[in-house]
């Protein structure tokens, strides 16, 4: 299995994950953690989750597909924001939450289309010929 792939999928879990961590475990590490304690902290959180949700995903396939990308973006984020009312993990879903987890996605996707541009630009560079001092002239 290719490395971008798997990355793709550990990230898609890990939000999975951290999104449907019960109540209780959650307000206890926001009682040690003090950076809980920054306003609207949590949506920089699902921002950046979901900009590297995107990334990876569109990093992972052999063509990127922006828009099967997006879509696949608003479901886990509707996934993950109906999940958190499951009586196991007892958290609310958060309409909020859901916007920031699509603004990520499309931050992630920018990201994607600069970086591979970017790359692109450095390659066509390194692939032009150089001119001597003769050819230059």
């Amino acid at each position: 299995m290719r490395i971008r792939l798997l990355a793709a999928l550990g990230w898609t879990i890990l939000i999975a994950g951290l999104c449907w961590t019960p109540r209780a475990v959650v307000r206890e590490v926001e009682e040690e953690a003090g950076f809980w304690l920054v306003p609207h902290f949590d949506k920089v959180v699902h921002l950046g989750m979901f900009a590297g949700f995107a990334f990876l995903w569109l990093a992972a396939a052999r063509r990127p597909r922006y828009g099967a990308v997006a879509l696949a973006g608003l479901a886990f984020a509707v996934a993950t924001e109906l999940g958190q009312l499951a009586p196991q993990v007892n958290r609310t879903a958060d309409l909020d939450d859901a916007v920031f987890d699509l603004v990520g996605v499309a931050l992630g996707s920018l990201a994607f289309r600069f970086a591979t541009a970017r790359r692109a630009r450095k390659r066509d560079a390194a692939s032009a010929p150089v001119a001597t001092g003769a050819e230059a002239a």
